[in-house]
């Protein structure tokens, strides 16, 4: 909630409905405590936070930013960070597996029409087996 002077909406909302208020009389309580709190959607909070952040472009996406925007590596690596603050943790996690499967995904899938298990071995096994990756068994 944004503004602290304010008394949670439960009660106000019982206090309505103990004095009598339905319909669009209580509704108007609920209304009037909402803009009084300055509530607003998670995207139009994350919009604002990311605008006031040194002139950035306010993008979800930070891959289309470093390849549209001039992005750095540096400013990439802030933008996740301060994104983090805001509460977003898995769009990156989830974000990062869905390219790592479209960049392992293309070379596999294409040759694995016409060689079967061979195309596995050489994009995948060997490049785990020399990187020292640990799901191999």
């Amino acid at each position: 909630m944004n503004n602290p002077d304010l008394r949670p909406l439960i009660i106000e909302l019982n206090e309505a409905e103990k004095a009598g208020n339905t319909g669009e009389a209580f509704e108007a309580v609920e209304e009037q405590w909402m803009a009084a709190a300055n509530i607003q959607l998670f995207s139009t909070t994350l919009s604002n936070a990311l605008r006031a952040q040194a002139g950035r472009m306010a993008r979800v996406q930070p891959e289309p930013v470093v390849q549209l925007g001039g992005w750095n590596t540096d400013d990439v690596k802030a933008y996740v960070w301060e994104f983090g603050k805001l509460g977003s943790v898995w769009h990156f996690v989830t974000l990062a597996g869905l390219h790592s499967n479209a960049y392992i995904g293309g070379p596999f899938a294409r040759p694995f029409a016409t060689e079967g298990m061979k195309a596995y071995v050489k994009p995948v096994q060997r490049y785990q087996h020399g990187i020292g990756c640990d799901v191999l068994t």
